[in-house]
């Protein structure tokens, strides 16, 4: 991962969190705003059309979005999230394992600079917080876990913000339309 990609990642996670905590995987991770449960910020890439974004899901269902570059909304947005989908998105991320991967599990640097990184950050309590970061290029990923940050975008709609299937055929054309299959849905990478 080049500097430049680093510093974008590591300047939007500290926009939603603050203070260093260890995680029980002990790798570090942050402690978020007050009633941040989850966030998830994607890098964008060097080269190509890779959207850029952190996305903030708060307990009393506040959703903060903040699009850096290759989105539709560039900027802070705000939206709220039903109680349901908050729920979902829990039960999925301790269904999956996700909660007892260790923070650099998926971030092998088998390439200098990975086309797309994810970090993912979930505060469910006490003793339940940590921070994942994952690149694409890591075969130690496991497989389940491309398909779970897309189902999370998914869940929380970030099409509304980052752009529609439409808008991404119109800026960036058929051949960089990102994890949309031709009849106009998201699928897994």
């Amino acid at each position: 991962m080049t500097s430049r990609k680093l510093l974008r990642v590591l300047f939007c996670t500290s926009i939603v969190t603050g203070c260093a905590a260890q995680n029980a995987s002990g790798g570090r991770a942050e402690n978020p705003q007050p009633g941040m449960i989850f966030s998830m910020t994607r890098s964008g890439c060097d080269e190509g059309w890779c959207p850029a974004y952190t996305i903030a899901v708060f307990d009393d269902g506040r959703l903060w979005y903040f699009g850096r570059e290759v989105v539709e909304k560039v900027g802070e947005h705000k939206a709220q999230v039903p109680p349901k989908t908050i729920d979902t998105i829990r039960k999925e991320l301790r269904h999956t394992g996700f909660t007892s991967l260790a923070y650099d599990c998926c971030s092998c640097g088998e390439e200098e600079d990975a086309p797309f990184t994810t970090t993912l950050f979930y505060n469910f309590g006490v003793t339940e917080h940590g921070k994942v970061v994952h690149d694409t290029t890591c075969s130690q990923a496991p497989t389940w876990l491309a398909a779970l940050e897309d189902r999370i975008d998914r869940l929380l709609n970030t099409e509304q913000f980052v752009g529609t299937y439409e808008w991404w055929r119109k800026h960036a054309g058929p051949v960089h339309v990102p994890r949309w299959g031709a009849e106009g849905r998201r699928t897994s990478r």
